[in-house]
Protein backbone atom coordinates (compact mmCIF):
# COMPACT_ATOMS: atom_id res chain seq x y z
CA UNK A 1 0.00 0.00 0.00
CA UNK A 2 1.27 3.48 -0.43
CA UNK A 3 2.13 5.41 2.19
CA UNK A 4 -0.09 8.61 1.54
CA UNK A 5 -3.17 5.71 1.32
CA UNK A 6 -2.26 4.32 4.51
CA UNK A 7 -2.38 7.88 6.56
CA UNK A 8 -5.82 8.80 4.85
CA UNK A 9 -7.07 5.68 5.94
CA UNK A 10 -5.54 5.79 9.24
CA UNK A 11 -6.71 9.28 10.22
CA UNK A 12 -9.85 9.38 8.25
CA UNK A 13 -12.76 11.05 9.99
CA UNK A 14 -15.13 7.84 10.07
CA UNK A 15 -15.31 6.05 13.53
CA UNK A 16 -17.00 2.92 14.85
CA UNK A 17 -18.20 0.09 12.53
CA UNK A 18 -19.94 1.41 9.85
CA UNK A 19 -20.68 0.81 5.97
CA UNK A 20 -19.88 4.00 4.93
CA UNK A 21 -16.90 4.72 2.49
CA UNK A 22 -14.64 7.63 3.72
CA UNK A 23 -14.94 11.20 2.43
CA UNK A 24 -13.64 11.59 -1.28
CA UNK A 25 -13.55 14.82 -2.91
CA UNK A 26 -15.74 15.98 -6.02
CA UNK A 27 -14.95 19.60 -6.24
CA UNK A 28 -12.34 21.54 -4.77
CA UNK A 29 -11.11 25.15 -4.90
CA UNK A 30 -14.59 26.35 -6.53
CA UNK A 31 -16.71 29.08 -4.08
CA UNK A 32 -19.90 27.21 -3.81
CA UNK A 33 -22.56 29.36 -2.23
CA UNK A 34 -25.35 26.95 -1.58
CA UNK A 35 -25.79 23.41 -0.39
CA UNK A 36 -25.38 21.05 -3.48
CA UNK A 37 -28.96 18.94 -3.94
CA UNK A 38 -29.23 15.15 -4.84
CA UNK A 39 -31.58 13.36 -6.37
CA UNK A 40 -31.14 9.43 -6.90
CA UNK A 41 -33.49 7.21 -8.20
CA UNK A 42 -34.59 3.44 -7.78
CA UNK A 43 -32.60 1.93 -9.68
CA UNK A 44 -29.12 3.60 -8.50
CA UNK A 45 -28.72 6.50 -10.55
CA UNK A 46 -27.67 9.35 -8.67
CA UNK A 47 -27.91 13.09 -10.05
CA UNK A 48 -25.69 15.76 -8.27
CA UNK A 49 -25.85 19.56 -8.94
CA UNK A 50 -24.43 22.40 -7.25
CA UNK A 51 -24.04 26.69 -7.99
CA UNK A 52 -20.63 28.20 -8.68
CA UNK A 53 -22.11 31.83 -8.15
CA UNK A 54 -18.22 32.93 -9.30
CA UNK A 55 -18.85 31.55 -12.19
CA UNK A 56 -22.78 32.56 -12.52
CA UNK A 57 -23.28 29.05 -13.37
CA UNK A 58 -24.84 25.57 -12.21
CA UNK A 59 -23.07 22.05 -12.74
CA UNK A 60 -24.48 18.82 -12.62
CA UNK A 61 -22.44 14.97 -12.59
CA UNK A 62 -23.28 11.72 -12.84
CA UNK A 63 -23.29 8.59 -10.44
CA UNK A 64 -23.97 4.81 -10.47
CA UNK A 65 -23.73 2.49 -7.09
CA UNK A 66 -23.11 -0.54 -9.48
CA UNK A 67 -20.75 0.89 -11.51
CA UNK A 68 -18.97 3.02 -9.03
CA UNK A 69 -18.27 6.16 -10.89
CA UNK A 70 -18.86 9.76 -11.67
CA UNK A 71 -19.46 11.18 -14.64
CA UNK A 72 -17.74 14.10 -16.25
CA UNK A 73 -19.53 17.36 -14.79
CA UNK A 74 -21.85 18.67 -17.42
CA UNK A 75 -23.10 22.39 -16.95
CA UNK A 76 -26.93 22.88 -16.87
CA UNK A 77 -26.26 27.09 -17.37
CA UNK A 78 -23.28 29.75 -16.89
CA UNK A 79 -23.33 33.25 -17.51
CA UNK A 80 -26.77 34.17 -17.69
CA UNK A 81 -27.11 35.78 -14.07
CA UNK A 82 -26.29 34.48 -10.42
CA UNK A 83 -28.13 31.04 -9.98
CA UNK A 84 -29.54 30.09 -6.29
CA UNK A 85 -32.41 28.10 -4.47
CA UNK A 86 -31.75 24.99 -7.04
CA UNK A 87 -34.25 21.88 -6.55
CA UNK A 88 -33.28 18.75 -8.48
CA UNK A 89 -35.01 15.44 -9.44
CA UNK A 90 -34.60 11.85 -11.39
CA UNK A 91 -37.07 9.50 -12.20
CA UNK A 92 -36.51 5.93 -12.97
CA UNK A 93 -35.99 5.91 -16.42
CA UNK A 94 -33.19 8.38 -15.68
CA UNK A 95 -34.39 11.81 -16.83
CA UNK A 96 -34.15 14.92 -14.62
CA UNK A 97 -35.41 18.09 -14.02
CA UNK A 98 -33.69 20.90 -12.58
CA UNK A 99 -34.83 24.31 -11.45
CA UNK A 100 -33.78 27.33 -10.01
CA UNK A 101 -34.61 31.13 -9.90
CA UNK A 102 -31.66 33.36 -11.83
CA UNK A 103 -30.58 37.22 -11.58
CA UNK A 104 -31.66 40.22 -10.23
CA UNK A 105 -34.86 39.98 -11.40
CA UNK A 106 -35.30 36.30 -9.91
CA UNK A 107 -36.51 34.43 -13.26
CA UNK A 108 -37.66 31.02 -12.72
CA UNK A 109 -35.88 28.45 -15.08
CA UNK A 110 -35.89 24.85 -15.51
CA UNK A 111 -34.07 22.58 -17.33
CA UNK A 112 -34.37 18.46 -18.09
CA UNK A 113 -31.41 16.45 -17.88
CA UNK A 114 -31.32 13.66 -20.78
CA UNK A 115 -30.33 10.23 -20.08
CA UNK A 116 -29.43 8.79 -23.54
CA UNK A 117 -27.50 11.91 -24.27
CA UNK A 118 -26.33 12.54 -20.97
CA UNK A 119 -26.92 15.88 -21.16
CA UNK A 120 -28.97 18.75 -20.23
CA UNK A 121 -31.80 20.32 -22.38
CA UNK A 122 -32.54 24.65 -22.97
CA UNK A 123 -33.41 25.98 -20.15
CA UNK A 124 -36.84 27.00 -20.44
CA UNK A 125 -38.45 30.01 -18.38
CA UNK A 126 -41.49 29.42 -16.51
CA UNK A 127 -41.91 33.28 -15.32
CA UNK A 128 -40.54 36.68 -16.50
CA UNK A 129 -41.51 39.03 -14.66
CA UNK A 130 -39.91 40.63 -11.68
CA UNK A 131 -41.67 39.32 -8.12
CA UNK A 132 -39.92 36.59 -5.57
CA UNK A 133 -40.44 32.58 -6.99
CA UNK A 134 -39.01 31.27 -3.55
CA UNK A 135 -39.25 29.34 -1.85
CA UNK A 136 -40.18 26.32 -4.58
CA UNK A 137 -40.54 22.63 -4.74
CA UNK A 138 -39.59 20.44 -7.78
CA UNK A 139 -41.25 16.95 -7.28
CA UNK A 140 -41.46 14.15 -10.66
CA UNK A 141 -43.57 10.95 -10.79
CA UNK A 142 -42.29 8.02 -12.43
CA UNK A 143 -43.83 8.21 -16.26
CA UNK A 144 -41.91 11.56 -16.78
CA UNK A 145 -43.93 14.09 -15.69
CA UNK A 146 -43.42 16.84 -12.96
CA UNK A 147 -44.58 19.63 -11.25
CA UNK A 148 -43.20 22.40 -9.65
CA UNK A 149 -44.72 25.03 -7.03
CA UNK A 150 -43.52 28.47 -6.34
CA UNK A 151 -44.26 31.16 -3.75
CA UNK A 152 -45.14 34.43 -5.87
CA UNK A 153 -45.58 38.61 -4.97
CA UNK A 154 -48.18 39.81 -6.46
CA UNK A 155 -47.65 43.19 -4.66
CA UNK A 156 -50.12 42.64 -2.08
CA UNK A 157 -50.11 39.42 -1.23
CA UNK A 158 -48.02 35.93 -1.41
CA UNK A 159 -49.52 33.53 -4.12
CA UNK A 160 -49.18 30.02 -3.92
CA UNK A 161 -48.49 28.88 -8.34
CA UNK A 162 -48.28 25.57 -10.04
CA UNK A 163 -46.85 24.83 -13.22
CA UNK A 164 -47.37 20.98 -14.73
CA UNK A 165 -44.81 19.58 -17.06
CA UNK A 166 -46.44 17.18 -19.69
CA UNK A 167 -44.21 13.84 -20.43
CA UNK A 168 -46.46 13.38 -23.55
CA UNK A 169 -46.38 16.50 -24.69
CA UNK A 170 -43.06 17.64 -23.50
CA UNK A 171 -43.98 20.69 -22.29
CA UNK A 172 -44.71 23.06 -19.34
CA UNK A 173 -48.11 24.19 -19.01
CA UNK A 174 -48.50 28.09 -18.20
CA UNK A 175 -49.06 29.20 -14.24
CA UNK A 176 -52.22 28.35 -12.32
CA UNK A 177 -53.05 30.08 -8.89
CA UNK A 178 -53.84 27.49 -6.68
CA UNK A 179 -54.10 29.98 -3.32
CA UNK A 180 -57.27 32.02 -2.37
CA UNK A 181 -57.49 35.38 -2.31
CA UNK A 182 -57.02 37.19 0.89
CA UNK A 183 -54.68 34.97 2.33
CA UNK A 184 -50.47 35.55 2.65
CA UNK A 185 -49.18 31.93 1.84
CA UNK A 186 -46.00 30.38 2.54
CA UNK A 187 -44.34 27.56 2.65
CA UNK A 188 -45.53 25.21 -0.42
CA UNK A 189 -45.39 21.53 -0.61
CA UNK A 190 -46.06 18.61 -2.71
CA UNK A 191 -46.00 14.65 -3.66
CA UNK A 192 -46.78 12.95 -6.43
CA UNK A 193 -48.90 9.41 -5.67
CA UNK A 194 -48.12 6.17 -7.98
CA UNK A 195 -50.95 7.01 -10.45
CA UNK A 196 -49.16 10.63 -11.33
CA UNK A 197 -51.97 12.68 -9.06
CA UNK A 198 -50.43 14.85 -6.09
CA UNK A 199 -51.20 16.94 -3.51
CA UNK A 200 -50.31 20.31 -2.42
CA UNK A 201 -50.49 22.00 0.74
CA UNK A 202 -49.01 25.60 2.54
CA UNK A 203 -49.41 27.68 5.29
CA UNK A 204 -51.60 30.68 4.95
CA UNK A 205 -52.48 33.42 6.64
CA UNK A 206 -54.96 36.27 6.71
CA UNK A 207 -53.86 39.15 4.74
CA UNK A 208 -55.02 41.29 6.78
CA UNK A 209 -53.55 40.08 9.94
CA UNK A 210 -49.92 40.12 7.67
CA UNK A 211 -47.53 41.82 10.37
CA UNK A 212 -49.58 41.42 13.56
CA UNK A 213 -48.17 39.79 16.67
CA UNK A 214 -51.39 38.03 17.07
CA UNK A 215 -52.28 37.05 13.12
CA UNK A 216 -54.99 34.34 12.02
CA UNK A 217 -53.23 31.00 9.82
CA UNK A 218 -54.05 27.58 8.62
CA UNK A 219 -53.00 24.99 6.22
CA UNK A 220 -54.69 24.72 2.82
CA UNK A 221 -54.13 22.23 -0.09
CA UNK A 222 -55.09 21.37 -3.37
CA UNK A 223 -55.48 17.86 -5.23
CA UNK A 224 -54.12 17.48 -8.59
CA UNK A 225 -55.83 14.85 -10.74
CA UNK A 226 -53.78 13.97 -13.94
CA UNK A 227 -56.66 12.49 -16.00
CA UNK A 228 -58.57 15.87 -15.55
CA UNK A 229 -55.11 18.24 -15.76
CA UNK A 230 -56.95 19.93 -13.21
CA UNK A 231 -56.75 21.32 -9.32
CA UNK A 232 -59.17 20.95 -7.01
CA UNK A 233 -59.28 22.44 -3.45
CA UNK A 234 -59.31 20.49 -0.97
CA UNK A 235 -60.48 21.80 2.88
CA UNK A 236 -58.37 22.98 5.28
CA UNK A 237 -56.07 21.10 7.14
CA UNK A 238 -56.82 22.92 9.96
CA UNK A 239 -59.11 25.53 11.73
CA UNK A 240 -58.43 29.43 10.78
CA UNK A 241 -56.24 29.41 14.57
CA UNK A 242 -55.36 32.83 15.85
CA UNK A 243 -52.05 33.29 17.50
CA UNK A 244 -50.44 29.83 15.81
CA UNK A 245 -47.50 29.39 13.41
CA UNK A 246 -47.84 26.50 11.21
CA UNK A 247 -44.63 25.49 9.66
CA UNK A 248 -42.01 22.87 7.64
CA UNK A 249 -45.72 20.93 5.80
CA UNK A 250 -44.06 17.75 4.15
CA UNK A 251 -46.08 15.03 2.46
CA UNK A 252 -45.82 11.19 1.73
CA UNK A 253 -48.00 8.66 -0.18
CA UNK A 254 -48.93 5.39 0.61
CA UNK A 255 -49.89 1.90 -0.84
CA UNK A 256 -53.27 3.28 -0.98
CA UNK A 257 -52.96 6.67 -2.54
CA UNK A 258 -53.59 8.32 0.39
CA UNK A 259 -51.60 11.07 1.88
CA UNK A 260 -49.59 11.62 5.13
CA UNK A 261 -49.00 15.23 6.02
CA UNK A 262 -46.91 16.51 8.63
CA UNK A 263 -46.38 19.66 10.09
CA UNK A 264 -45.30 22.10 13.19
CA UNK A 265 -47.74 23.99 15.03
CA UNK A 266 -46.06 26.99 16.78
CA UNK A 267 -47.67 28.70 19.86
CA UNK A 268 -47.15 32.40 19.18
CA UNK A 269 -47.71 33.33 22.71
CA UNK A 270 -45.10 30.60 24.20
CA UNK A 271 -42.00 29.37 23.30
CA UNK A 272 -43.99 25.98 23.03
CA UNK A 273 -44.79 23.91 19.27
CA UNK A 274 -45.54 20.79 18.51
CA UNK A 275 -45.79 18.33 15.75
CA UNK A 276 -48.96 17.06 14.29
CA UNK A 277 -50.11 15.09 11.30
CA UNK A 278 -53.13 14.17 9.02
CA UNK A 279 -54.31 11.83 6.36
CA UNK A 280 -55.64 12.62 3.18
CA UNK A 281 -57.91 10.40 1.73
CA UNK A 282 -57.92 10.90 -2.13
CA UNK A 283 -60.85 9.20 -3.20
CA UNK A 284 -63.24 10.75 -0.75
CA UNK A 285 -61.46 14.02 -0.56
CA UNK A 286 -61.46 14.35 3.44
CA UNK A 287 -58.85 14.83 5.95
CA UNK A 288 -58.82 13.18 9.19
CA UNK A 289 -58.38 14.31 12.20
CA UNK A 290 -54.83 16.06 13.58
CA UNK A 291 -52.95 13.86 15.53
CA UNK A 292 -50.39 15.00 18.09
CA UNK A 293 -47.09 13.27 17.55
CA UNK A 294 -44.88 15.28 20.13
CA UNK A 295 -45.18 15.70 23.74
CA UNK A 296 -45.36 19.36 25.68
CA UNK A 297 -41.90 20.58 24.53
CA UNK A 298 -40.67 22.71 21.73
CA UNK A 299 -40.05 20.84 18.22
CA UNK A 300 -37.80 22.50 15.27
CA UNK A 301 -36.97 20.87 12.04
CA UNK A 302 -39.00 18.28 11.54
CA UNK A 303 -38.84 15.92 8.50
CA UNK A 304 -40.69 13.25 6.67
CA UNK A 305 -39.53 10.57 4.68
CA UNK A 306 -41.08 7.35 3.40
CA UNK A 307 -39.30 4.29 2.70
CA UNK A 308 -41.12 0.71 1.92
CA UNK A 309 -43.70 0.63 4.64
CA UNK A 310 -43.07 2.69 6.75
CA UNK A 311 -43.08 7.02 6.84
CA UNK A 312 -40.59 7.80 9.34
CA UNK A 313 -40.89 11.70 10.95
CA UNK A 314 -37.60 12.78 12.51
CA UNK A 315 -37.40 16.86 14.33
CA UNK A 316 -35.78 18.34 17.04
CA UNK A 317 -36.74 18.80 20.34
CA UNK A 318 -36.30 20.84 23.61
CA UNK A 319 -37.62 23.14 25.92
CA UNK A 320 -34.79 26.11 25.35
CA UNK A 321 -35.87 27.73 21.86
CA UNK A 322 -32.66 28.70 21.24
CA UNK A 323 -30.95 25.44 21.50
CA UNK A 324 -31.95 21.32 20.35
CA UNK A 325 -31.27 19.00 22.84
CA UNK A 326 -31.93 16.02 21.39
CA UNK A 327 -33.47 14.28 18.17
CA UNK A 328 -36.35 12.03 18.12
CA UNK A 329 -38.77 10.37 15.78
CA UNK A 330 -41.67 8.14 15.47
CA UNK A 331 -42.69 5.83 12.74
CA UNK A 332 -45.93 5.51 10.77
CA UNK A 333 -47.05 1.68 9.46
CA UNK A 334 -48.47 2.97 6.32
CA UNK A 335 -49.85 -0.67 5.82
CA UNK A 336 -50.89 -1.27 9.94
CA UNK A 337 -52.35 2.69 9.97
CA UNK A 338 -50.89 2.73 13.48
CA UNK A 339 -47.99 5.25 14.95
CA UNK A 340 -44.89 3.74 16.94
CA UNK A 341 -44.12 5.50 20.52
CA UNK A 342 -41.65 8.36 19.90
CA UNK A 343 -37.52 6.94 20.08
CA UNK A 344 -34.92 9.22 21.16
CA UNK A 345 -32.16 8.86 18.37
CA UNK A 346 -29.34 11.67 20.24
CA UNK A 347 -28.61 12.99 23.10
CA UNK A 348 -27.14 16.55 23.85
CA UNK A 349 -27.00 18.02 20.43
CA UNK A 350 -27.02 21.72 21.40
CA UNK A 351 -27.80 23.73 18.08
CA UNK A 352 -28.52 21.71 15.21
CA UNK A 353 -28.72 24.16 11.88
CA UNK A 354 -29.38 21.56 9.24
CA UNK A 355 -31.44 18.46 9.42
CA UNK A 356 -31.87 15.89 6.46
CA UNK A 357 -34.05 12.44 5.93
CA UNK A 358 -33.54 10.56 3.24
CA UNK A 359 -35.07 6.68 3.03
CA UNK A 360 -34.45 3.87 0.55
CA UNK A 361 -36.97 1.05 -0.69
CA UNK A 362 -35.74 -1.45 1.94
CA UNK A 363 -37.51 0.68 4.67
CA UNK A 364 -33.65 2.30 5.92
CA UNK A 365 -33.81 5.54 6.54
CA UNK A 366 -30.45 7.77 7.00
CA UNK A 367 -30.93 11.08 9.40
CA UNK A 368 -27.94 13.50 8.62
CA UNK A 369 -27.22 16.47 11.34
CA UNK A 370 -24.70 18.40 12.53
CA UNK A 371 -23.28 17.93 16.31
CA UNK A 372 -20.74 20.43 17.56
CA UNK A 373 -18.99 21.07 14.13
CA UNK A 374 -18.91 17.73 12.88
CA UNK A 375 -21.10 16.18 10.29
CA UNK A 376 -22.68 12.89 11.63
CA UNK A 377 -25.65 10.27 10.52
CA UNK A 378 -27.93 8.08 12.22
CA UNK A 379 -29.41 5.06 10.41
CA UNK A 380 -32.48 2.94 10.91
CA UNK A 381 -31.62 -0.80 9.77
CA UNK A 382 -33.08 -3.52 10.63
CA UNK A 383 -36.02 -2.21 12.40
CA UNK A 384 -34.21 -0.64 14.70
CA UNK A 385 -31.84 2.99 15.24
CA UNK A 386 -28.20 2.15 15.05
CA UNK A 387 -25.88 4.59 17.04
CA UNK A 388 -24.47 7.45 15.56
CA UNK A 389 -21.64 7.85 13.37
CA UNK A 390 -19.40 10.74 12.93
CA UNK A 391 -18.79 11.66 9.25
CA UNK A 392 -16.09 14.14 9.10
CA UNK A 393 -15.70 18.02 10.90
CA UNK A 394 -17.29 20.73 9.08
CA UNK A 395 -15.82 24.33 10.54
CA UNK A 396 -18.45 26.01 7.56
CA UNK A 397 -20.78 24.01 6.78
CA UNK A 398 -22.23 24.54 3.03
CA UNK A 399 -24.95 22.15 2.82
CA UNK A 400 -25.70 18.64 2.87
CA UNK A 401 -27.98 16.79 0.22
CA UNK A 402 -29.04 12.56 0.69
CA UNK A 403 -30.87 10.27 -1.48
CA UNK A 404 -31.40 6.31 -1.67
CA UNK A 405 -32.65 3.62 -4.33
CA UNK A 406 -34.77 0.50 -4.01
CA UNK A 407 -31.68 -1.67 -3.38
CA UNK A 408 -30.77 -0.01 -0.02
CA UNK A 409 -27.88 2.32 -1.16
CA UNK A 410 -27.37 5.58 -0.47
CA UNK A 411 -25.24 8.58 -1.19
CA UNK A 412 -24.54 11.86 0.66
CA UNK A 413 -22.88 14.81 -0.66
CA UNK A 414 -22.05 17.91 1.36
CA UNK A 415 -19.70 20.78 1.12
CA UNK A 416 -17.33 22.40 3.24
CA UNK A 417 -14.88 25.42 3.08
CA UNK A 418 -15.64 25.33 -0.87
CA UNK A 419 -14.95 21.72 -1.21
CA UNK A 420 -17.56 18.95 -2.20
CA UNK A 421 -17.42 15.84 -0.54
CA UNK A 422 -19.34 12.41 -0.53
CA UNK A 423 -19.90 9.21 0.98
CA UNK A 424 -21.44 6.03 0.19
CA UNK A 425 -23.83 4.01 2.56
CA UNK A 426 -23.95 0.38 1.00
CA UNK A 427 -26.28 -1.60 3.40
CA UNK A 428 -25.65 -4.94 1.06
CA UNK A 429 -21.89 -5.15 0.62
CA UNK A 430 -18.70 -4.38 2.73
CA UNK A 431 -17.51 -1.05 2.95
CA UNK A 432 -15.21 0.16 0.24
CA UNK A 433 -11.45 1.42 0.66
CA UNK A 434 -10.50 5.16 0.23
CA UNK A 435 -8.98 4.97 -3.08
CA UNK A 436 -8.40 8.36 -3.56
CA UNK A 437 -9.49 11.99 -4.53
CA UNK A 438 -11.07 13.08 -7.84
CA UNK A 439 -11.28 16.90 -8.77
CA UNK A 440 -13.38 17.75 -11.07
CA UNK A 441 -11.78 21.12 -12.97
CA UNK A 442 -13.56 24.01 -14.61
CA UNK A 443 -14.79 23.55 -18.07
CA UNK A 444 -13.56 26.40 -20.81
CA UNK A 445 -15.91 28.94 -21.19
CA UNK A 446 -14.86 32.23 -23.05
CA UNK A 447 -16.57 35.39 -24.11
CA UNK A 448 -16.92 36.49 -27.84
CA UNK A 449 -18.28 39.33 -29.38
CA UNK A 450 -17.23 38.33 -32.73
CA UNK A 451 -14.70 35.64 -34.36
CA UNK A 452 -13.94 32.29 -34.20
CA UNK A 453 -13.93 29.65 -31.65
CA UNK A 454 -10.51 27.55 -31.64
CA UNK A 455 -9.63 24.18 -29.77
CA UNK A 456 -7.00 21.61 -30.23
CA UNK A 457 -8.07 18.15 -31.17
CA UNK A 458 -8.79 15.39 -28.60
CA UNK A 459 -6.67 13.03 -28.09
CA UNK A 460 -9.15 10.87 -26.62
CA UNK A 461 -9.57 7.14 -28.20
CA UNK A 462 -13.36 7.14 -27.68
CA UNK A 463 -14.05 10.78 -28.90
CA UNK A 464 -16.52 10.87 -31.34
CA UNK A 465 -17.01 14.15 -31.95
CA UNK A 466 -17.79 17.37 -30.54
CA UNK A 467 -20.35 19.90 -28.91
CA UNK A 468 -20.78 23.53 -29.22
CA UNK A 469 -22.86 25.54 -26.72
CA UNK A 470 -23.49 28.92 -26.93
CA UNK A 471 -25.13 30.43 -23.72
CA UNK A 472 -25.67 27.07 -22.32
CA UNK A 473 -27.67 26.17 -25.38
CA UNK A 474 -26.32 23.48 -28.00
CA UNK A 475 -25.66 25.23 -31.26
CA UNK A 476 -23.27 22.84 -33.40
CA UNK A 477 -22.07 19.15 -33.14
CA UNK A 478 -19.14 18.28 -35.03
CA UNK A 479 -17.32 15.12 -35.89
CA UNK A 480 -13.58 14.82 -34.70
CA UNK A 481 -12.48 14.03 -38.42
CA UNK A 482 -13.26 17.46 -39.22
CA UNK A 483 -9.69 19.41 -39.24
CA UNK A 484 -6.62 18.87 -36.80
CA UNK A 485 -7.34 22.21 -35.09
CA UNK A 486 -10.99 22.98 -34.79
CA UNK A 487 -12.43 26.30 -35.83
CA UNK A 488 -15.83 27.61 -35.17
CA UNK A 489 -17.35 30.92 -36.83
CA UNK A 490 -19.05 32.50 -34.03
CA UNK A 491 -22.86 34.53 -34.88
CA UNK A 492 -22.94 38.37 -33.92
CA UNK A 493 -23.01 39.30 -30.57
CA UNK A 494 -21.56 38.87 -27.34
CA UNK A 495 -22.15 35.43 -25.69
CA UNK A 496 -20.16 32.88 -24.11
CA UNK A 497 -19.02 29.61 -25.81
CA UNK A 498 -18.02 26.07 -24.43
CA UNK A 499 -16.58 23.23 -26.52
CA UNK A 500 -17.21 19.68 -25.03
CA UNK A 501 -15.93 16.47 -26.24
CA UNK A 502 -18.23 13.51 -26.74
CA UNK A 503 -17.78 9.74 -26.44
CA UNK A 504 -18.95 7.03 -27.31
CA UNK A 505 -21.11 6.52 -24.56
CA UNK A 506 -22.94 9.91 -25.43
CA UNK A 507 -20.95 11.28 -22.12
CA UNK A 508 -19.29 14.23 -22.33
CA UNK A 509 -15.86 15.84 -21.39
CA UNK A 510 -13.92 18.97 -21.91
CA UNK A 511 -10.59 19.49 -23.99
CA UNK A 512 -8.16 22.01 -22.92
CA UNK A 513 -6.64 25.12 -24.26
CA UNK A 514 -10.17 26.41 -26.03
CA UNK A 515 -8.98 29.90 -27.17
CA UNK A 516 -10.74 32.70 -29.33
CA UNK A 517 -9.62 34.03 -32.92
Amino acid sequence: MKPWIFLLLLFSPLFGETNWTAAEILLQGREMRERPEVAVNQAGTVLLAWCEPDKNCITSATYHFIQDKWSDPAPITFNTGTPSALSLIIQDSGEGFAAWVEGEKNHLHVAKFDSKLASWTEVYTITQDVDTHFPMVLSGDQKGNAMILWKRWNGFESTIQASYFSGAEEAWSQPVDLSKIGFDCEHPQFAFDEQGNGLAVWSATLSQDKGKEKAHQTIEGAYFRKNENAWNPTASLSELWKNFAFQDPSIAFDEENNALVVWKRQNLSSSESTVQAMRYLSKENKWTNAKDLSREHAAYHVRLSKGGRYCFVVWCQTDDERQCKSLVGRIYDSQEKVWEEITPLVADVEEVSFLHLTTDGKGNATLAYNRRGVLEICQFEKEEWLPPTPIMEIKHEEGVAMGGDSLGNTLLAWGSEGTLFYSVGDFLLPPKKLMGQKIYNSFPAKTIIQGKLHWEKTTSPGAVGYIIRRDGKIIAQLPTSYTEFMDYKCPKGRAVYSVTTLNENNLESYPSRATIR
